[in-house]
């Protein structure tokens, strides 16, 4: 385990539909590319897979979870046929005509997915069984947060092997909590189901720290959300995982979060990965949510075009700032963790050392080592002398 505290990053911007599967989409190939290079076998679990498919816009069949994982996994071990390199996908519902209708969207894939009926819990010990060691990304996406309490979770977030988790978490309960509790964080007996509310809620968080912040007036919602993910990293993560990230899924620009994805791993280039996707998938969601009736040709293009161009600017002064912060000097490394806090999904990891070597090249930074084609993350970096 890390003998530093996990390193958190937010993002806080972003207002898309259906983003979930855009961005698994993307993670899982990437993820799987990644881990595959050094693990024969891989694999997935989704806990609370559902019925394979959700109803969409007119009535049609949208593709969830479970059939792009299945399908990242058919690509993946087509890809590598012959090679020894294989990833399977267990699957898990407890709703028993959702598990009916898995199986059917399922079928398809054949011996690539294994399905099972009832709650994920109860499945634990065939789950570990099965992925023994091998890389594992762990998928959590429940109704609600009672069924993801920390001691449930536990066995699957504990066990050997490179670890890394998807989570979605709705923080909507919490807030309707609030309104069944007593100033002093106690449950209010005037509410019958306000002990049983805040006994699941004790569980999900492992701590009762929630408490004040759901009671208090002096927090936003957006910031009583930030301090509930900072203790579900703290309290049920923990120090096994020392890259944590929280990412807002919102309904349309500048609304508030309708639910988080959480992502947490131990290796600093899943981190990256996730990075990468969400700025891989913003330019597209963003497209989504800006487009209207009417609207002029290129204009969304446009759009984005201006809004990438505007981060990028943001990201150089960004980037001057940490080495004023710094004396005026730092390595690469050093430069790339002070922002990544602040540009996490917003550019891709490419972008750090493409605007540096554009600064330099300026004549706003100075290079240790100029020549050299690739910026090492040691290299040091520092601002012209005056």
């Amino acid at each position: 385990m890390p003998a530093t505290p996990p390193t958190k990053f937010f993002t806080t911007y972003r207002g898309w539909q259906w983003i979930k599967h855009q961005i698994l989409s993307e993670y899982i190939t990437r993820w799987a590319r990644m881990v595959g290079s050094f693990a024969p076998k891989i694999h997935i679990v989704d806990t609370f897979a559902g019925a394979g498919h959700y109803d969409g816009p007119g009535g049609d069949k949208v593709e969830g979870s479970p059939i792009i994982e299945a399908r990242a996994c058919q690509v993946y071990n087509s890809q590598f046929s012959g090679q020894s390199r294989t990833m399977d996908l267990f699957c898990i519902e407890a709703d028993h005509e959702n598990f009916r209708k898995l199986g059917e969207a399922l079928t398809p894939f054949g011996g690539i997915v294994k399905t099972r009926d009832g709650d994920y819990f109860t499945h634990i010990p065939e789950v570990l069984q099965v992925i023994k060691a091998d890389p594992t990304l762990i998928l959590f996406d429940p109704i609600g947060l009672k069924p993801i309490t920390a001691n449930r979770c536990r066995p699957l977030l504990a066990r050997a092997g490179k670890t890394d988790v998807f989570v979605v978490v709705d923080f909507q309960i919490i807030h309707r909590t609030a309104g069944q509790m007593l100033p002093n964080g106690d449950p209010n007996p005037a509410h019958k189901t306000a002990s049983a509310l805040i006994a699941n809620l004790d569980g999900f968080f492992n701590t009762t720290d929630w408490r004040p912040i759901a009671v208090s007036s002096k927090f936003t919602t957006g910031e009583k959300e930030r301090l509930y993910l900072d203790l579900y990293f703290r309290h049920v993560l923990g120090m096994r995982y020392r890259f944590q990230c929280a990412y807002p899924v919102r309904g349309r620009v500048g609304a508030p979060p309708q639910y988080w994805i959480v992502n947490a791993s131990n290796s600093v280039r899943a981190l990256w990965l996730m990075n990468d996707c969400l700025a891989s998938v913003d330019p597209k969601l963003m497209q989504k949510t800006v487009t209207a009736p009417n609207q002029l040709t290129g204009f969304v293009d446009a759009f984005v075009e201006a809004y990438q161009i505007d981060v990028e600017r943001e990201f150089e002064g960004a980037m001057i700032a940490v080495l004023q912060k710094a004396d005026g000097a730092l390595s690469f490394g050093k430069v790339s963790e002070a922002l990544l806090a602040q540009f996490f999904g917003r550019v891709h990891e490419s972008t750090y050392a493409r605007v540096a070597k554009r600064l330099v090249k300026n004549g706003r930074l100075r290079r240790q080592q100029r020549a050299a084609a690739k910026l090492d993350q040691a290299e040091i970096l520092s601002l012209p002398t005056v």
